[in-house]
């Protein structure tokens, strides 16, 4: 079975099949076409494309490999250390030379002689090597080992040191503590910060940041371990202006898990040690991913707890729910309540402020939230200065019938006056002609209804319209 089915549905096969799933592993991992398939192995073509092909296939090793659950990655990491021989060139790979390097450098270091106590410190510097953001390309595969190959020979073992341009990181220190982390072991990730840790080390062959991991973990505990180490406070002005990047990627994480607590303990936190843009620039990272999740409560809270600039990230969750939710009802909810929001300044209503809302609103498949900005009070002739088109304009041109209905009821300017005098739309017809085009009745109708004149001039001729029972004709008559 395993020599005739595709590797994909053997992955897929061992999600079932838990009684086949050791032999099933083995299988695969011990496949070519695993590294082929998934890491990219073997895959490279002519030297004039090499270039091309190599970047190619980086891209879709790294996204398969980070795609792996951690159980997969860390039986594929053991099932290469067991594969590297000292012995034979052929077993070697760059992720093995140097793992081997690191883990005999650590074992005397940690009077560690048992069996034992080495695979239990094996297995967690591979538990925090495995959520690294390396290159699987780069890592595992020959044709991307011949330098580090090369290099090896040259110098020999005793004399080779991959870890010289490291400089005082210590790669194990930084793997211990994505292991604790990918443990939940919030005191075992702060004793190695007790330790000479800092929150800006980062393992540079297996590109891991401690305190990027536990950001994405968004969990309290951890929550107040980085922030009691937090060395931001510097003396110089960048690092005293400079808000760290594992706190925007926390508090983002944080917007969009829903975990309160842990948003108010970091905004508190910044609003003690960090300037005011910065902060804002923070807080405004976390609206936009809690808006584009739909997730207005989040959003409001986010508002009112940081307290200050509250005009400006009701306004910016505002567009970026319209822009990038795709939960229709999530964004009807948002729209009605963010416009309700008692920071949200009337002013912002009109023309002048509510740049984009009603553009941002304009969707053929979802006319509720069009409808629930023009309920809510926005004005339906704002639209951008400089614009090529007005809103009606729009509607017509995407054939969107209903958004066009909409926008008329609630008065939106059926005239290009407010349009400059470049704009594309002051050369388009009339918007009743427009409309008669559509061949849509109901809207003509109502057009006249709100004051269309069915009399008017256009490139020098007299257009009128003609009605014949529910049947509509537009007739050019020369002026």
């Amino acid at each position: 079975m395993q020599e005739v089915t595709p590797k994909r549905d053997l992955l897929r096969a061992r999600l079932v099949n838990h009684t086949f799933d050791d032999q099933i592993m083995t299988y695969i991992l011990s496949s070519p076409v695993f590294e082929r398939e998934y890491l990219g192995c073997g895959r490279l073509h002519a030297p004039k494309d090499r270039y091309q092909d190599t970047y190619r296939i980086k891209r879709d090793s790294e996204s398969r490999w980070h795609s792996f659950p951690r159980c997969l990655k860390m039986q594929f990491l053991w099932h290469r250390l067991r594969q590297h021989d000292p012995q034979d060139e052929a077993t070697w790979s760059a992720f093995s030379l140097w793992f081997h390097q690191l883990l005999d450098r650590e074992l005397p270091r940690r009077d560690i002689t048992t069996h034992a106590e080495r695979a239990a410190l094996t297995n967690q510097l591979l538990n925090g090597l495995a959520y690294g953001q390396f290159q699987p390309h780069d890592m595992f595969c020959r044709e991307s080992r011949i330098s580090t190959l090369q290099s090896f020979a040259q110098e020999g073992r005793e004399h080779w040191e991959p870890f010289r341009w490291l400089h005082d990181v210590e790669e194990a220190r930084v793997l211990l503590a994505g292991d604790a982390i990918q443990r939940g072991d919030a005191k075992g990730f702060e004793e190695l910060l007790n330790q000479g840790l800092l929150l800006t080390d980062r393992s540079r062959h297996w590109h891991v940041t401690p305190a990027s991991l536990a950001a994405r973990l968004a969990d309290l505990e951890f929550t107040k371990v980085l922030i009691r180490h937090d060395r931001s406070e510097g003396d110089s002005i960048m690092e005293r202006n400079r808000v760290s990047g594992w706190a925007v990627s926390l508090l983002g994480n944080a917007a969009v898990f829903g975990r309160v607590e842990v948003a108010r303990l970091l905004i508190d936190y910044l609003k003690k040690r960090k300037p005011s843009q910065k902060r804002t620039d923070c807080v405004m990272h976390a609206v936009r991913e809690a808006a584009e999740r739909g997730n207005t409560d989040m959003v409001e809270f986010l508002v009112d707890c940081y307290g200050s600039s509250q005009h400006e990230l009701l306004h910016d969750a505002l567009h970026w729910a319209l822009r990038y939710c795709h939960l229709e009802k999530s964004r009807v909810v948002m729209v009605q309540r963010l416009l309700r929001h008692e920071s949200f300044p009337q002013t912002m209503m009109n023309r002048e402020y509510a740049k984009g809302l009603l553009w941002s609103g304009m969707n053929p498949t979802k006319p509720g939230v069009l409808r629930a900005l023009l309920e809510g009070g926005v004005d339906a002739r704002s639209f951008y200065p400089g614009a090529n088109y007005t809103p009606l304009q729009t509607a017509l041109r995407d054939k969107d019938i209903e958004a066009a209905s909409i926008l008329i009821q609630h008065g939106t300017v059926m005239t290009t006056r407010l349009l400059s005098a470049k704009a594309p739309g002051k050369s388009c017809p009339p918007v009743l002609i427009m409309a008669v085009r559509l061949g849509d009745a109901e809207l003509v109708q109502l057009m006249l209804e709100k004051g269309a004149d069915p009399t008017f001039k256009w490139r020098g001729k007299t257009y009128f319209l003609c009605q014949e029972g529910d049947s509509l004709d537009c007739r050019i008559v020369s002026g």
